[in-house]
């Protein structure tokens, strides 16, 4: 399949080689590709030059938004949220339309401080913000409740008995973005139903955004995950969240084993004209 991936930071990276792989023609979308290559330092999250990259990985195209959608089949959103609107909308609606636009991406604010907030949260969504701006696209919601190693490779945690959610209107959309998880090593997949319900995997991001992801370094927790539970409403039990996640989401006391490991948070950084800072966070007492 012919796949853009949108996003040259650690998530843009690892997923596209992931897909790579797997044996999909995958270019990487930017918005200025001259700039991306030119770029000789690493950004402010230690992230190593693009173009150091991409000479191990000869086999991932570069170009503009709008080359990579025109020549795509399926389209990945991995930019950085609050900047996704803008980057889709450089690709252009016509190149968009008809297409499957697999969303990954979350709305993380870190202008007040961290951790970073939702916006939007609770009445809205990215998903839907973007099935609305594009309405011939078929938007399908997420990966967007772990990092991108994990997406890539759920089996690193529980060997991949953990959950990820789908959300979309289109019902075959869905079902190639659920063959695409499997292929990938996603073993239950649960489909939420229409990109309304998008908002539900916000929850998740968020928790996961306030327990730990400072830029591209996050804390990973040394437990297992739990397994989705018949008739358990909380959202921590249905994804890939550690145990260490769930208690601290049930509002339970908890003292998690923590290692940081740079991994890529929701939205690469690269795609913004600024970038997220870093801060120092200790597990619980």
């Amino acid at each position: 399949m012919k796949i853009a991936v949108f996003g040259t930071g650690v998530a843009g990276r690892t997923v596209a080689a992931a897909l790579v792989k797997l044996g999909h023609e995958v270019v990487i979308g930017t918005r200025d590709p001259k700039a991306t290559l030119a770029r000789q330092e690493p950004d402010a999250m230690g992230t190593p030059p693009f173009a150091q990259w991409r000479a191990q990985h000869v086999d991932v195209a570069l170009a503009a938004y709008a080359e990579a959608a025109a020549a795509a089949e399926l389209v990945v959103n991995l930019t950085n949220g609050l900047g996704s609107l803008d980057a889709l909308a450089a690709a252009g609606t016509r190149n968009l339309s008809g297409k499957i636009l697999m969303d990954v991406a979350n709305p993380l604010d870190p202008s007040q401080g961290f951790p970073p907030s939702l916006n939007p949260v609770n009445t809205d969504s990215l998903g839907e913000q973007i099935q609305r701006a594009f309405p011939e696209a078929k938007v399908v919601k997420t990966l967007n409740t772990m990092n991108a190693g994990l997406m890539v490779n759920p089996g690193r945690v529980a060997g991949g008995e953990h959950s990820v959610f789908v959300s979309g209107n289109d019902a075959d959309a869905k079902n190639a973005v659920t063959s695409l998880l499997r292929s990938l090593g996603h073993q239950d997949i649960i489909d939420l139903g229409d990109i309304a319900t998008a908002r539900t995997g916000n929850d998740a991001a968020g928790l996961d955004s306030a327990v730990g992801c400072p830029g591209n370094a996050r804390l990973q927790f040394q437990d297992r995950p739990l397994r989705r539970r018949q008739g358990h409403g909380c959202i921590a039990h249905r994804v890939g969240l550690s145990r260490a996640h769930s208690r601290v989401h049930a509002g339970r006391h908890v003292r998690p084993e923590a290692r940081r490991e740079p991994q890529g948070c929701h939205g690469d950084a690269g795609e913004r004209a600024g970038h997220d800072r870093p801060r120092n966070r200790r597990p619980h007492p």
